[in-house]
């Protein structure tokens, strides 16, 4: 009995690590995202072209968080 509820606990805490993990990436995703734009944007480039090309040049939110 102690052994399952060691690996139930176990369990519950990597699930509750990966999601704080994909938070964590998706934030810096974004970061980058926004550094991009702006850095596009302030050459002239509309917010909307300067996002599309961001996510073109990372290589795709999902992408990169798979990778």
């Amino acid at each position: 009995m102690v052994r399952w509820i060691t690996k139930f606990v176990l369990r519950c805490r990597s699930l509750l690590a990966s999601r704080r993990v994909e938070a964590e990436l998706d934030d810096e995703l974004r970061f980058h995202i926004e550094q991009h734009v702006e850095a596009q944007v302030s050459r002239g480039m509309t917010p909307e072209e300067a996002r599309r090309r961001a996510v073109i040049a990372i290589g795709g939110l999902d992408q990169q968080k798979d990778a």
